[in-house]
């Protein structure tokens, strides 16, 4: 009888320290940039990294980031969480937590250029310029900022692509003397005249030469590459027609040379309403624009007013603040990107939840790459999870003002729920 009373005292024992040791191993780690990696990560001697604050992350453990801008990208790889047990990263309560791609762009050496231009050289490329956390625009025409209400509508920003142009050139329309084009089963009526954009090319003056031409010559999406010859006066350029500054999107317009899948597109047969714009320095004439030059690495700027401001200026430098691999049951709550984004990669029953992404992708015309470039992403393309369900979560999410996809799926059962997407993929470069 003894022995029997000895064990079953014994036994709730054990399973009581078990229990101890499992709840003892979930830690709360706290974060903060007021922080410093020398102190224990509690809430009142915050961490100041991410990287120090998600060391040996366990299943159960939780990290809290407190009120500020991060501007250090956070690398995962090989969490694992479980269902009872998630990591989870998440924003303190009623913090205003935001991962930042970009750098403060300090003591700029302004100087005059000409016509209302400053321009100053920097030390290291960006690929885009905020002022005041808010998008300034790369120097375009026709005019628009992405801002403005109007920007997506094409007959007002855009320029539509004359029925006599052919592979390897452009002729600007003239609207107003616009043939009706051909198709033997409909007609098309071209782009009606603008309510806004009536300067022509010719009638611009400018010299095109050396801006990139983002192009619709062929099916739905958009080719960008180089302008190598233009006349001030003339309706007509050329552009380097093997897209060899455009990834892997030159293979895909080889589709519209002689014989292409495209061709016909600009042969006058199956037409419909094509359209281009230009980037560049050539561009630059009106307030709230700049172009970078990667080449000479001189930044332009045509400020508002007329007077530059010496303050309040920062450049985007990275494109992923929170990339995660091969990770299981991670869930990010609350937290904001801003000219940056995320990348799940090999990852299962993983969520990004309450964000608000603003600038979080554009194109890198800037850095001289003319093809795809990164954007937010959700990839599970592989042996392990191709016939699997993810079961990954993007919910209650915002994403605003972004160049290319808002967001690229691959893999099954990925759940996107009560997002908002809006002003979104002016460039269409070339992602399916």
């Amino acid at each position: 009888m003894f022995v029997h009373q000895f064990f079953l005292i014994i036994i709730p024992l054990f399973l009581l320290c078990s229990l101890v040791a499992q709840f003892a191993m979930a830690r709360e780690i706290h974060v903060s940039p007021q922080g410093k990696d020398s102190q224990s990560g509690s809430p009142q001697s915050p961490y100041r990294t991410l990287n120090k604050a998600t060391q040996r992350l366990k299943a159960g453990d939780v990290v809290v980031l407190h009120e500020g801008r991060y501007r250090e990208g956070l690398l995962l790889r090989n969490l694992k969480g479980t269902g009872e047990k998630p990591i989870v990263i998440k924003a303190a309560p009623n913090a205003e937590v935001v991962l930042d791609g970009t750098d403060p762009l300090e003591n700029l050496q302004w100087q005059e250029y000409q016509n209302g231009i400053y321009r100053v050289r920097l030390d290291q490329p960006i690929s885009q310029l905020f002022q005041y956390q808010k998008m300034l625009t790369p120097a375009r025409w026709p005019n628009a900022h992405m801002t403005d209400a109007n920007f997506f509508n094409k007959r007002e920003t855009l320029r539509s692509v004359s029925r006599d142009s052919r592979f390897g050139y452009i002729i600007d329309e003239d609207v107003s003397n616009a043939r009706k084009p051909y198709n033997k089963n409909k007609i098309l009526q071209p782009m009606r005249e603008s309510r806004k954009n009536k300067l022509s090319l010719a009638a611009s003056g400018m010299d095109a030469t050396g801006c990139v031409a983002l192009m619709n010559i062929g099916s739905w999406q958009n080719y960008a590459s180089y302008v190598t010859s233009h006349q001030p006066g003339q309706a007509k350029f050329f552009y380097d027609k093997s897209f060899k500054d455009s990834g892997d999107i030159a293979d895909m317009a080889k589709k519209l040379g002689p014989n292409g899948r495209f061709a016909n597109m600009l042969e006058g047969k199956y037409w419909h309403n094509h359209n281009y714009m230009l980037e560049g320095l050539a561009c630059l004439d009106v307030a709230r624009e700049y172009w970078y030059d990667h080449e000479s690495r001189f930044l332009y700027l045509k400020p508002d007013g007329g007077k530059i401001n010496t303050g309040g200026y920062a450049g985007k430098r990275r494109s992923y603040m929170l990339e995660a691999r091969n990770s299981t049951h991670l869930h990010v709550k609350g937290i904001d990107f801003h000219a940056s984004t995320f990348k799940f990669f090999h990852c299962t029953n993983s969520s990004i939840s309450h964000a608000y992404l603003q600038y979080a992708s554009h194109n890198e015309f800037q850095l001289g790459n003319l093809g795809e470039f990164p954007v937010t992403r959700i990839m599970n393309q592989h042996s392990n999870t191709s016939d699997k369900l993810t079961g990954n979560v993007v919910r209650h999410c915002t994403f605003r003002y972004i160049d290319g996809p808002a967001l690229r799926i691959s893999g099954r059962d990925t759940l996107v729920e009560n997002c908002l997407f809006h002003d979104i993929q002016y460039s269409c470069l070339g992602f399916g």
